[in-house]
């Protein structure tokens, strides 16, 4: 059938927008540019409080106890992470950051008579902030004086219940210059979290940062020429805790309530670990033609696996199982990678240290070991897809509680 006439203006209209969307966003003018940022806090993160607890007599008749307990921060913490910044003008971007802050408090418990201690038990909490703001720059012929304002995000690995708020508003201002090929932005930024229900944490916090940044050259190699950010999806082959089984006997007790506990009987525990799904960013930075070096930041949840039994001679067996996440590891393998060619497939393999940040006091386990990788790159336009096993062996732990032996299956997505 053949359609005679100009095409209507809603459909040009709708072939514009669609081949803009299709287009690569540096031929839209848009560019990226990536970098690190790393600073200090200038307010601490918990805030100064002290409470009155009362504890019952120790004999009876006896007076009651006042005693005073008391919270306030630790120090200062550190800021550090990534940013990338997505040019829209060169006027306005949206830049995101992935910040790590380890929010440190202290505790102490004293004597109505007494004073406060001057250090007391150390409370840290890891948080992970993603503040996205939108920038506007100001004209200017060395300095660019600029400012911004957006959401702020944050994950937190807590020791207890007292967890900080998971988002609130961020605002921010600094100065621009260029160094060479870097873009350095010195800038002090003001969050305000949402506050916390337990009134731990302080809402108000002020950080003073710096950022050091390559100047935009295309959408899609933010970090220049021979860097490439991506992300990685993994699961692990073999479960984070060792297969165990413990077994113990009971003679009975006929006077239990509970008629299976009246008999002898025999218990059972088997604990193992559960498969997980591990993510996170990676940056590949290549030295020379098939060397590169690539650093990762795995989340990694901890899965145990337990099943108990009771076996008696009346009753039979019979139990139940949990799954319980135990923690939160972050992951970050440092490698040194090489690529070849295998019947004209490119290949790699890689190794080099890894370290390991756990965001809850268990499990204990070594923060430091050695890791190897081997896969296969797949390119695809200005995607790169890499399918790979990463095989990791830990270092010794006084309580390690883990494996020290660990295989991942990851499938990686570079630009």
């Amino acid at each position: 059938m053949k359609v005679c006439g100009r095409p209507s203006l809603s459909f040009r209209v709708l072939t514009v927008a669609a081949a803009g969307f299709l287009m690569p966003a540096g031929a839209r003018g848009q560019m990226m540019s990536g970098g690190i940022v790393f600073g200090r806090s200038v307010t601490g993160s918990y805030i100064d409080q002290t409470r009155v607890y009362s504890l019952p007599p120790v004999e009876p008749g006896g007076p009651w106890t006042l005693w005073f307990g008391s919270a306030w921060s630790r120090s200062r913490d550190w800021v550090g992470g990534g940013m990338l910044d997505i040019r829209f003008t060169d006027s306005w971007s949206l830049e995101v950051n992935g910040l790590f802050r380890q929010l440190n408090g202290q505790s102490a418990s004293f004597g109505i008579l007494e004073k406060r201690p001057a250090r007391g038990s150390p409370h840290q909490i890891v948080t992970w902030q993603f503040p996205v703001l939108a920038k506007y720059r100001f004209q200017g012929q060395k300095l660019r004086p600029f400012v911004g304002l957006g959401p702020a995000f944050r994950t937190a690995g807590n020791v207890d219940d007292k967890a900080p708020s998971h988002h609130g508003i961020a605002a921010g201002a600094g100065l621009e210059f260029r160094l060479g090929t870097l873009q350095v932005s010195p800038a002090i930024r003001y969050t305000l979290w949402a506050g916390d229900r337990h009134g731990t944490y302080e809402s108000d916090q002020v950080e003073l940062l710096v950022g050091f940044s390559r100047t935009p050259e295309t959408a899609w190699r933010p970090f220049g020429p021979r860097a490439s950010l991506g992300f990685k999806l993994a699961l692990n082959l073999i479960g984070d805790y060792p297969d165990t089984r413990e077994v113990w006997s009971s003679p009975g007790y006929p006077g239990d309530p509970v008629e299976v506990f009246r008999q002898p009987y025999t218990s059972a525990a088997y604990t193992s670990g559960g498969r997980s799904i591990l993510f996170g960013p990676a940056v590949e930075f290549e030295v020379s033609r098939g060397l590169s070096f690539e650093i990762s930041a795995l989340h990694r949840p901890v899965i145990r696996r337990r099943r108990f039994e009771i076996t008696s001679a009346t009753f039979g067996t019979f139990g139940y199982s949990t799954r319980l996440r135990t923690g939160v590891i972050w992951h970050f393998p440092i490698l040194a990678k090489s690529k070849f060619r295998l019947r004209k497939r490119p290949f790699f393999f890689g190794a080099g240290p890894s370290l390991r940040l756990r965001q809850t006091y268990q499990p204990w386990t070594s923060a430091y070991g050695v890791s190897a990788t081997a896969g296969l790159e797949l390119r695809g336009g200005p995607v790169t897809i890499a399918p790979s096993i990463l095989y990791t062996h830990w270092g010794p732990h006084p309580r390690n509680a883990l494996r020290r032996n660990q295989a991942d299956i990851l499938l990686s997505l570079r630009f």
